[in-house]
């Protein structure tokens, strides 16, 4: 019983160091130069697995790889400019060099796709995998403008307690033989505790 064992676990074994060298879903290399900041989101179903590879229009050699496994999210970060975008797939990843062996299949899209960036807005795309066929589909960030506002003390020595709650007084009852209060002069009203930051929000 226990050769029984040992055989299937030495059976094992390579697989099991096949599935550990599987990429994590994300960025493998860029190597355009340029700073990322446009998104570029792909949705696949569970199953097969596959590396995404971009080409700047007018150039040969791929720039940018991410590796996607099917099923789970993932987004990529790309510079503006026209970019070619081809996508590997298979079951059975081997390395850069062979993909998913002989079995790899490739699909790609007819026309290069454009990121850019205006004023308050970073306009990406989303693709979605599916019988070996690539939808597109737009995506566009807005970055707007929020007040944040801190509700601690932050010189509380106890680590941020909430301000204690300044009491009401009541208006005094306005006496006709006073004669009438001198105009205060108050500074304009600031917020000390607040901080105007972006928020990133897909608007369309």
């Amino acid at each position: 019983m226990r050769r029984v064992i040992l055989m299937l676990l030495c059976l094992a074994l390579p697989f099991m160091a096949q599935a550990q060298d599987r990429p994590r879903a994300g960025l493998i290399w860029n190597r355009s130069g340029l700073p990322a900041t446009l998104p570029l989101q792909v949705r696949s179903p569970a199953g097969r697995d596959h590396l995404i590879v971009l080409t700047p229009t007018g150039k040969d050699a791929p720039e940018i790889a991410g590796f996607i496994r099917g099923g789970e999210f993932f987004r990529l970060l790309v510079p503006p400019g026209d970019w070619t975008i081809r996508i590997a797939s298979g079951t059975d990843w081997q390395d850069e060099d062979t993909l998913f062996g002989p079995e790899t299949t490739w699909a790609a899209l007819t026309a290069p796709l454009n990121f850019s960036a205006g004023k308050s807005r970073l306009n990406g795309h989303v693709l979605t995998l599916e019988d070996g066929a690539i939808t597109v589909a737009p995506q566009t960030i807005c970055q707007l403008p929020s007040w944040q506002a801190d509700l601690f003390d932050a010189e509380d020595p106890v680590g941020g307690q909430p301000r204690e709650p300044q009491p009401l007084h009541p208006p005094k009852r306005p006496s006709y033989t006073d004669p009438p209060p001198a105009p205060i002069h108050q500074p304009p009203l600031s917020y000390p505790d607040r901080e105007l930051r972006l928020r990133s929000v897909i608007c369309d």
